[in-house]
């Protein structure tokens, strides 16, 4: 579970930033708040890989799991919407399902006891 998230992280991490490097080329209206999303999630998906790498501290990890709720729920909403839309973009879909399932694992992951002392050690 932990290369699965890894993985995840790693995608989102790129994509994040390629969504804010559009933000920065196409600087379109409201570009203030558009950006501080992918920065937010790219925060999120380092946090999480330096967790996983350096074996990660207990109260980072709740804090971890908060960010993984928020993650999914962000990327259920992603993905619903972009269904609903007059334009279908598909890199909108993909991302939002890495974001579903990257939220989601993240939160199995850390609350999972013996993924924590298999691949974390003791707390």
């Amino acid at each position: 579970m932990k290369r699965v998230l890894l993985c995840l992280c790693f995608f989102s991490l790129a994509a994040m930033a390629w969504l804010g490097i559009m933000e920065i080329v196409l600087h379109r209206p409201g570009f203030g708040l558009r950006i501080c999303l992918p920065i937010l999630f790219a925060c999120q998906s380092l946090t999480t890989i330096f967790f996983l790498i350096f074996r990660g501290w207990g109260r980072l990890r709740l804090l971890l799991m908060l960010a993984g709720g928020l993650t999914a729920i962000f990327g259920i909403s992603a993905v619903v919407s972009i269904l609903k839309a007059a334009h279908f973009e598909g890199y909108v879909l993909l991302i939002g399902a890495a974001l579903v399932l990257q939220g989601t694992i993240t939160i199995a992951a850390l609350q999972s006891k013996r993924f924590c002392e298999n691949h974390l050690g003791s707390e």
